[in-house]
């Protein structure tokens, strides 16, 4: 008999007191229970009944009920009883995303007085208690249903609050929120590993972060609650996504894959879903516009969701602040619930923001913009002439300046005196735009944009993303043209705006023609060449970045260049000069030991070597050895030149060496002279060699107590095309285990004071090792000393907070600005000194 069938009968927690469950569809109670058991269902007038399965779940369909109630709920099976009051039939929604969707209504403006007032019982939140799993659970950790009275209103998110009561006023029927908001979390940990496509295990981000990493807590607080009949999703994340260009142009295949897998685990293949685009944050822009856009690109794919049916975007480029955590949350549920009203329930207001269109270039040099969803009209607020602020606008060098932007009944004509041929316009294209007057008479603010001006007939672009490719390798080709009839590339008809992946064996010219939609004899053609290019004479360190053991200055002058290659011979590293003694500390980071110079670069990706290049200077028959290295820990030496004064060197390997970092090693003869290098080059075409993956965790972080023992580190390793042999770890550089069984550990016994540094080294089942970042470890040795915050002294806006879960119950809350002044304390008159501060982010 399976072990699941002595399980205690039981339901899952969404079904608890207090409950609303979506009204006027079919809704699934599931729970568990002893294997092959029945289980009895009474809720209002309805009794249904099943049996448990083998591994101990049931559930069980209920038919559609109206809104109303409260019910009572009681599950029967043998001699357990479960029972549940005050259930509600009404609207529910899953709300979702990061800390603006977590920040609870205390938090925002005026959120405290609305929650002393509120008096909203059937307006119900579910709030998911944070938590996260390695592999799908099918039970949520905690949570129970609060009324949106003066007793936990003050609890709900902010943004999901004003857009219940909106919602409830207008509709007049009850309003549930599944909240399972994670500040901090990025998108794919709310995505499940079919979502994403590749395994958890093998994709780590932003430095381990557990809310920021993949399938973690879609595990814990999405799977679980995929059954329960939702009448819509509201989302509120990005932030996260955020962090570099690369991951804001990667977000929309993400958001959109998210949603339509969320509807299908659902099974409302058109369940509505709804979302915040993000606000305005960050410092306001200056005199000239923002060249770094990440936020704008980011904004921008958010957007292109609305290609999926049932979609809408609260705008919200007015509302936010410097801060990433805008507590101006109301417009946001307004604004949520007014598309609620259009999209779900029919309602006809004017619930989206106005959209860019199309434009088109005047003889005069201006730019006319045309808006979709203008509602009662286009308005400029606060303005005498119609102004508008925001604009900016860019020429062929892709330069922008601020734009001077007036609306004309439902137009806007854009344009810079300076610039009499504009490509480029955008609107609220910053992080920040500051403040903003282009709204509809509805007070919806304008969605940010960025688009080529329409010139009238021509080939707008026509580029390939790389203008030279290796042998084997792809680009995109991508062009955009206006006003033509037809558009034929090599031959073949295309769309006005397309991109096309190409992968020429050789180098090869691509055509576009165009012909002008208004006069057919009328052509413009635009070519591109792609280079194909040998792999194996492409210098892998064209470019490359470069590190270094020691570095001379003379002269007022630093010889150490930014590059390995850069085709010019007046730049070069020099090491420090070394007389081996250690006693010249004129030189900048010489350590007195003139047989250990080296200069390094990483390639990028694991290339196989074949040829190696250097130009450089030696003096009194000098030596190197050029190593490689997957990891930047673990060096191997492939050649060796035992004597030589410099020059040009040529090494050629008689069969090529993967690796991932190149370095040269010098060990000097000389006693009072370092080395020169000019120019490192390396060729080799890519590798198909996959070494391990290895990183290090603990349960304890970086600081222990005196009082811990010890302290276990797991070694997460990996291999992608094969298996992992052993795993030898490393104290403070020197060997201490090697474990050959997962999960790969090591006990470190503490000694009661002092810093510990440890590192472990995967190997494969190929041979190939690499070494883990280190990760160091301090302990208490009882010269720490402790300060409370709340005792320490404070200017500006710092509040003593009560908070049963700090160290005495009490915190400052840091507010605008502030300053904190601890005691004095004494140092050590030399070492290292370590200070710790711990904080409380009550939201992220």
């Amino acid at each position: 008999m399976s072990t699941a069938g002595h399980a205690q009968l039981s339901v899952s927690k969404l079904f608890g007191n207090g409950a609303i469950l979506q009204r006027d569809q079919t809704f699934t109670i599931w729970g568990w229970g002893e294997s092959e058991s029945t289980v009895v269902i009474n809720f209002a007038d309805s009794s249904k009944s099943t049996v448990v399965s083998t591994d101990g779940t049931w559930s069980i369909e209920m038919g559609a009920f109206p809104a109303g109630g409260p019910y009572t709920l009681t599950i029967t099976s043998g001699s357990s009883t479960i029972t549940r009051s005050d259930m509600l039939m009404g609207d529910v929604y899953l709300i979702s995303g990061q800390s603006n969707m977590e920040m609870t209504l205390n938090n925002a403006d005026g959120g405290a007085s609305e929650a002393v007032n509120a008096n909203f019982s059937n307006i119900r939140e579910f709030r998911i208690n944070k938590s996260t799993a390695e592999e799908p659970d099918t039970k949520l950790a905690s949570g129970s249903w609060k009324k949106a009275t003066s007793a936990y209103a003050g609890t709900f998110s902010a943004v999901g609050y004003f857009f219940a009561k909106n919602l409830h006023i207008e509709k007049g029927v009850a309003i549930g929120l599944v909240n399972n908001s994670y500040g901090g979390a990025r998108i794919e940990a709310f995505m499940s590993e079919q979502m994403l496509g590749f395994d958890e295990n093998d994709k780590t981000l932003a430095n381990g972060e557990i809310e920021r990493q993949p399938t973690l807590i879609y595990n814990k607080m999405v799977h679980p609650i995929l059954p329960f009949a939702f009448k819509g999703i509201v989302w509120y994340q990005a932030e996260s996504n955020g962090d570099s260009m690369e991951d804001a142009i990667s977000y929309a295949p993400l958001f959109k894959t998210m949603i339509s897998a969320y509807r299908d685990s659902i099974g409302v293949p058109e369940l509505p879903f709804l979302w915040v685009q993000l606000p305005n944050f960050y410092t306001v822009a200056g005199d000239t516009p923002s060249t770094w856009d990440a936020w704008p690109q980011l904004r921008a794919q958010q957007s292109l969701a609305l290609e999926l049916p049932n979609t809408g975007e609260a705008i919200t480029i007015d509302v936010g602040d410097v801060d990433i955590h805008p507590t101006n949350k109301k417009p946001v549920g307004d604004r949520l619930a007014l598309l609620a009203r259009n999209l779900i329930y029919g309602d006809d207001v004017v619930a989206q923001s106005p959209r860019y269109a199309r434009n088109a270039l005047t003889d005069t040099g201006t730019v006319v913009i045309q808006f979709d969803h203008i509602g009662s009209g286009l308005v400029a607020q606060n303005s005498d002439n119609n102004s508008l602020k925001a604009f900016a606008i860019a020429g062929q060098d892709a330069q922008f300046v601020w734009a001077e932007a007036k609306l004309v009944g439902n137009e806007v004509v854009v344009w810079n005196d300076n610039i009499p041929d504009p490509v480029t316009v955008r609107y609220a294209w910053e992080y920040n735009p500051g403040p903003i007057n282009f709204y509809n008479s509805e007070g919806l603010p304008t969605a940010p944009f960025q688009i080529t001006v329409n010139p009238g007939f021509k080939i707008g672009s026509f580029r390939s993303a790389r203008e030279a490719i290796e042998t084997g390798q792809s680009t995109t080709l991508s062009w955009e043209v206006f006003n033509a009839s037809s558009i034929m590339l090599d031959g073949v008809p295309v769309d006005s705006v397309g991109t096309q992946t190409i992968n020429p064996d050789v180098t090869s010219i691509y055509t576009l023609i165009a012909t002008n939609r208004d006069d057919s004899t009328e052509s413009d053609t635009a070519s591109v060449i792609v280079e194909v290019l040998n792999p194996s004479e492409i210098n892998r360190l064209y470019g490359r970045s470069v590190t270094a053991s020691t570095y001379e200055t003379c002269c007022g002058e630093s010889f150490f260049p930014l590059y390995a290659t850069d085709e010019d011979t007046s730049t070069r590293w020099s090491s420090a000069w070394s007389d081996g003694i250690g006693d010249n500390p004129t030189e900048p980071m010489y350590d007195g030991t003139p047989d250990d110079e080296w200069i390094a670069a990483d390639l990028g990706q694991i290339i196989d070597i074949n040829e190696v290049n250097l130009i450089w200077e030696g003096a009194y028959g000098d030596a190197y050895h050029i190593e490689t290295s997957f990891d930047g820990y673990l060096w191997t030496s492939v050649f060796e030149e035992m004597a030589g004064d410099g020059g040009i060197d040529s090494i050629s390997f008689a069969s090529s060496v993967p690796t991932k970092f190149i370095r040269m090693h010098g060990l000097s003869r000389a006693t009072d002279y370092g080395y020169s290098l000019y120019e490192f080059q390396a060729f080799g075409t890519t590798s198909t060699v996959q070494p391990p993956n290895i990183s290090l965790i603990n349960d304890t972080g970086n600081f222990v107590n005196d009082d811990v023992a010890s302290v276990t580190f797991t070694a997460e390793a990996s291999d992608e095309d094969g298996s992992i042999t052993q795993v030898e770890f490393l104290l403070n550089g020197e060997a201490v285990l090697v474990d050959d069984t997962a999960p790969f550990e090591y006990l470190l016994t503490l000694s009661g004071s002092g810093a510990y540094e440890v590192s472990a080294i995967a190997t494969d089942n190929d041979g190939y090792s690499v070494q883990s970042t280190p990760y160091f470890l301090y302990e208490n040795s009882g010269n720490f000393k402790r300060f409370e915050a709340e005792d320490a002294e404070t200017t500006g806006t710092a509040i003593i907070t009560k908070n049963s879960a700090t160290s005495e119950g009490e915190y400052l809350d840091l507010q605008d600005s502030w300053t904190v002044t601890f005691p004095m304390f004494h140092l050590w008159q030399t070492g290292d000194h370590i200070i710790n501060i711990r904080w409380l982010l009550s939201f992220w």
